[in-house]
């Protein structure tokens, strides 16, 4: 259907611009911030991380519900008292059937153990792009044991 058809029909403009929108952007009706309040909230959604070691560094894990979810390693830098590590939580593509199984993913840091970590995350869809920006602090579990 034509937009600019839509938008020019009388006393339908405004409405028209809304479908059009929608239409171009997949129907898409939430818009995700890049705020650090909001990501906090969104990461909420995510499966549990929690902190463990191999060797001598730290490992992050996550407990997914499918293999479908991912977690990569963005950057780490060095804070005034401990490392910072920034990762990227991407949700499952939807196009895809993943068995419901429970997955374990490691990420594995270039922190050694003797130093502390502190997680920035954000969750993302599995095509979106995020910003360098768009990270908030993560709440680590202590067990991914129930």
């Amino acid at each position: 259907m034509n937009c600019q058809r839509l938008i020019t029909h009388r006393g339908s403009g405004t409405l028209a611009l809304i479908a059009c929108v929608l239409l171009l952007s997949g129907c898409r009706l939430i818009h995700k911030s890049n705020s650090s309040q909001e990501m906090a909230v969104e990461l909420e959604q995510a499966p549990p991380i929690t902190a463990q070691t191999l060797g001598d560094r730290h490992m992050l894990v996550m407990r997914a519900p499918n293999p479908g979810w991912s977690l990569r390693l963005d950057r780490d830098q060095r804070g005034k008292d401990e490392w910072i590590v920034f990762i990227t939580i991407r949700r499952p593509d939807p196009a895809f059937m993943y068995p419901q199984r429970i997955v374990d993913k490691r990420l594995l840091t270039e922190v050694e153990i003797s130093d502390p970590i502190r997680v920035m995350a954000r969750l993302l869809d599995h095509n979106e792009n995020g910003t360098n920006d768009d990270y908030a602090p993560l709440t680590l579990v202590d067990s991914l044991e129930p």
